[in-house]
């Protein structure tokens, strides 16, 4: 699940891990895995999570917004 952040998406535990794994985010410095982008990038990252086979809620919900339905995961 992505949090907004003023002008950053962030994801945290194991969304965090999902986002570095597929998407080639970076860790952000802290206790817990936390990764984030700026929202002018969001597309990028968005369609690259969708795109992997580990999906996160946030990229069921983009793809059900983009006409493709649960069946792509």
């Amino acid at each position: 699940m992505f949090y907004k952040i003023g002008k950053f998406y962030e994801l945290y535990h194991t969304d965090a891990d999902v986002g570095v794994a597929e998407a080639g985010l970076v860790y952000m410095k802290g206790d817990q895995a936390h990764a984030g982008f700026p929202e002018l990038a969001y597309g990028k990252y968005v369609e690259a999570l969708v795109r992997s086979r580990r999906p996160t809620p946030s990229t069921r919900l983009a793809s059900i917004r983009r006409g493709r339905g649960w069946s792509r995961f």
